[in-house]
């Protein structure tokens, strides 16, 4: 019987096994650029730990470490200097392509059903059906008890057959169609919106550059700055704002769009203001979107619901090209909700904008009513 691998062929065992799946597991949560990162950190801290890798299935283990890592990455983007965004506001087209396939109604619904469910079901779905994880991997993942995750997980996929259901237009009993009320149905629709089904695997070469940053072998990487972060003004004085503006083209049904150039040696750090109903009620624009798909420099969102001001039923984000300056980011994922406001051609943030949560739509609920 051979010998177990030990000290450095352990961890290169350990990072062939793990890279690939914890990979996949970022590049559904956020960019390449941070997926990289957050890749290459796991492996650092895998191998700084490699006693405590379990022997059997290190996967779920690997990819709790690169849940805190992607925490972490979040956190430090809130501190990092922004990258200056533009958001042009468009009607539909006619025919919408996801893939090569073309998106389904069946698609739609999911994506729409993982919108509205809170943020703890959304992720235990995902690691159900996008990581395939069992209830004993997702426990691992999460560090929390298998039993609390199998009472969560029926709760989970109990609430997204009901909500799926209800979006149905026409009674399955006379169309045929999947309920989602079975699990192996629910399994496959949400498969079908995996936006990284099509991701090819880690090459070796891809492979081999990770556990060398990893181990210290060779230097970093040159830094890629995460693309999908929006920098605007809060609740700013007139001052600073007017030295904080973003590239925004907005265009309403096709019409006119209108273009601001932001300096491209920045500007000064935002001081965020409290957020409340009265720092968001002077906003022109407001909507809640859900993020439809993330491609390379573009992201797209589809409008669930409309505030303040005229905005059509897709909105379009892309990379600016000038530098930023400090600010609260937004960090995009797909199939996740949104709250966006916007002060004539100036997205807001620190607050004022960002992932969709009880409090936040309260808010704007409040700063809107009259509207």
């Amino acid at each position: 019987m051979p010998a177990p691998l030990a000290g450095p062929d352990r961890f290169a065992a350990v990072a062939a096994a793990v890279a690939d799946p914890v990979r996949r597991y970022l590049w559904r949560r956020t960019d390449s650029a941070t997926a990289d990162d957050a890749l290459t950190a796991t492996l650092s801290t895998l191998r700084r730990r490699s006693d405590d890798l379990p022997e059997d299935d290190p996967v779920p283990w690997a990819t709790g470490v690169a849940r805190l890592e992607l925490q972490n990455a979040r956190r430090m983007q809130r501190r990092q200097v922004m990258l200056a965004q533009r958001i042009a506001v468009v009607d539909p087209p006619q025919v919408q392509i996801d893939d090569a396939e073309g998106a389904s109604t069946a698609d739609e619904r999911t994506r729409l059903v993982l919108a509205r469910l809170r943020d703890s079901d959304a992720e235990l779905l995902h690691l159900w059906a996008w990581e395939e994880f069992d209830v004993r991997g997702i426990a691992v993942v999460l560090g929390v008890p298998a039993d609390t995750v199998s009472i969560r997980l029926h709760r989970a996929r109990r609430s997204f057959a009901e909500l799926y259901d209800s979006l149905d237009p026409h009674p399955p009993e006379a169309t045929g169609q999947m309920t989602g009320t079975d699990d192996e149905d629910a399994r496959r629709l949400l498969r079908a919106v995996d936006p990284a089904r099509s991701l090819p695997p880690l090459s070796r070469d891809e492979l081999a550059e990770h556990i060398a940053i990893a181990t210290g072998a060779r230097t970093t990487r040159p830094r890629r700055r995460s693309p999908w972060l929006i920098v605007g003004v809060g609740a700013l004085s007139a001052a600073a704002a007017a030295s904080l503006l973003l590239p925004f083209a907005l265009g309403v049904g096709g019409g006119s769009t209108s273009t601001l150039t932001l300096p491209s040696t920045g500007g000064p750090s935002a001081m965020c203001s409290p957020v409340t109903a009265a720092a968001l009620a002077p906003a022109q624009l407001a909507f809640r979107a859900e993020v439809r798909s993330i491609d390379r420099r573009t992201v797209t969102l589809r409008v669930l619901e409309r505030f303040a001001g005229e905005v059509g039923d897709s909105v379009t984000v892309g990379q600016g090209r000038e530098s930023a300056v400090d600010g609260a980011p937004i960090a995009f994922e797909t199939g996740v909700d949104y709250l966006i406001a916007a002060d004539g051609d100036t997205i807001l943030t620190c607050g004022l904008s960002g992932q969709s949560s009880p409090e936040l739509a309260a808010l704007y609920r409040e700063a809107f009513a009259r509207q």
